[in-house]
Parts: C-alpha cells; structure tokens; sequence
C-alpha cells in the first residue's frame, strides 16, 4: 500500500489507487455483512463460485494450454499465476495473490487434481469471508479488518498445523 513508482509513471499510479480503491468499497459493501443468509450467500458469491470458475479457467485451461506453448510445467505455472494475479486488478495485492496462484498452480502439478487448487482457493476465499463476517459482527469496520497486523499465536499455529494436514492429505 505504501509503493510508490516514480515520478514519470504518475498518472500510472494515480490509476492504480484509483482502480485499488473501487475494488476496496466493493468489496466493504460485499463483504461486510452481519446476517448468516448473507454470509452464506457471500460464501456462495465470494468462495464458492471463484474457487471453481478461477481454478477451472486458470489451472484447468489456461496452465495446460501454456504448458503446451511453452513445453515446460513451471513456466506455465508462473505466467498463469501473474496473469491470475493480474486479472484482479488489485496491484498492491499483486505478490500476495500472484504467490497464491503458484501454490495452486503447482497443486494441480503435483496432484494431477483439478479439485485441490479449488480446495485450497475456496479456503483462501471462505476464510476471508468468515473474518469479516465476525468482525463486522464485533462492530469492526472494514479499514479495521484491512489494518490488523498480527493474530494471534495459536492461530498462526492451527493454521499451519492445518496448512502441513491437508497438504500431507492431497501429496
């Protein structure tokens, strides 16, 4: 959030925060909710749908075909992550996400199963809902969900507990 290009790319800048803030107050509208009927529609919208559409298309379609083009499974692998992380126009998640597509990339590499990136995209994208579901319910706002620097130490330690289970589950 903190990047700035220089100088002679301003208006360059300028466009990506603009595109960067839009994408931020749809997603506070979308995802900020504190009902269960819309949390489970946001589960459905925002977890459900991407994690098999964007994993059929990118890793399903897209991966193969470059893996042909390029005859060789990580160079694949990576341009099909750039452009994943791309097409969300959120540039300053840009490596996060990007890192995100490697790992799903090279999921369906080493499983030859379409259906353990999904897995691993769907739990990407449920957690995040669930978070802002119980920090909107906490009467946290968005910005707060956004700001938060650290959880908590048995959280970091269940979820790698829970990343090293199931990538031992689908290996």
């Amino acid at each position: 959030m903190d990047m700035k290009l220089p100088s002679f790319l301003e208006n360059t800048e300028n466009w990506m925060r603009s595109q960067e803030d839009q994408m931020t107050e749809l997603t506070e509208r979308l995802v900020m909710v504190d009902r269960i009927d819309l949390l489970l529609l946001n589960i459905l919208v925002m977890a459900v749908l991407p994690a098999i559409v964007e994993e059929f298309y990118f890793r399903g379609a897209l991966q193969k075909i470059f893996e042909r083009m390029f005859k060789n499974a990580h160079v694949a692998i990576w341009v099909t992550a750039i452009i994943f992380s791309a097409i969300h126009v959120q540039f300053y998640g840009f490596f996060p996400r990007m890192f995100l597509g490697l790992i799903f990339g090279y999921a369906l590499l080493w499983t030859n199963n379409i259906w353990v990136p999904v897995f691993a995209h769907f739990l990407n994208n449920v957690s995040v809902t669930i978070i802002a579901f119980f920090y909107f319910k906490d009467g946290k706002t968005y910005e707060d969900l956004q700001n938060s620097d650290a959880y908590s130490v048995p959280l970091y330690i269940g979820s790698i507990i829970l990343s090293i289970g199931v990538g031992l589950l689908f290996l």
